[in-house]
């Protein structure tokens, strides 16, 4: 009767839990959207917790998608870099604070993945997200004197920019010209080399094309490090 009651007290708890939340957490419903449509399925689970009857403790919003299926040859950890990422973005700075990570878990066929973003983490991306998108603009534009004054000159040599410019940009920069949307990718803080970076990825789709981006920033002093389009 004891073990009765306390599982019913919990399921209380849970249904008092969702009734108050329901309202502060519609966000949670537009970032579920947002992930389903850039993984191609309907079979997404957004949540404002780890859960309720199992001993996980871990304060996380929680993120379930199954039957993954974009185009490009992304590794699942990407995938859900982004998808914790859009769901960050969705979230008012008090949501932020609530929860310490964003724990997402993509099931594919035989294969499951599970990955933990920290806010902090989050919060970092999202500047040089950001940054990445600025980089296209003075492409867009073709402004690449900015572009080359961003780039910490420690990383290329000038004949090496000016070769970039002038086979890469200048020669495609009627197509450069069409971006207008930008899509982005997902990211990651890697050691390279034995130092800090952080690498965000994104495309942009112009007419029949799709071009990819990767921006690399070097964490110890938040500079601009390189730049891959393919």
């Amino acid at each position: 009767m004891k073990s009765f009651l306390k599982f019913s007290q919990a399921i209380i708890l849970l249904l008092s839990l969702i009734s108050c939340n329901t309202a502060d957490y519609n966000n949670l419903t537009e970032a579920s959207k947002q992930i389903a449509a850039y993984c191609g399925t309907q079979n997404v689970l957004v949540s404002n917790s780890t859960g309720f009857f199992t001993n996980d403790e871990t304060n996380a919003y929680t993120i379930t998608v199954n039957n993954v299926n974009i185009p490009f040859d992304y590794t699942i950890r990407r995938v859900a870099s982004h998808c914790a990422q859009l769901l960050y973005n969705n979230l008012s700075n008090e949501q932020r604070k609530d929860k310490d990570v964003i724990r997402v878990t993509i099931n594919l066929k035989g294969r499951s993945e599970t990955s933990d973003f920290k806010m902090a983490k989050l919060k970092d991306a999202e500047t040089y997200i950001k940054r990445g998108h600025v980089m296209l603009g003075y492409i867009k534009k073709g402004d690449y004197k900015s572009l080359h004054d961003s780039l910490d000159p420690k990383y290329f040599t000038e004949d090496g920019y000016n070769n970039f410019q002038r086979l890469i940009l200048e020669k495609n920069k009627n197509v450069f010209a069409k971006i207008d949307t930008i899509v982005d990718d997902g990211f990651s803080f890697d050691m390279i080399n034995g130092k800090p970076f952080a690498q965000v990825y994104s495309h942009t789709p112009i007419d029949t094309m799709t071009i990819r981006y990767r921006f690399l920033f070097d964490l110890r002093k938040s500079s601009f490090a390189a730049l891959e389009i393919k």
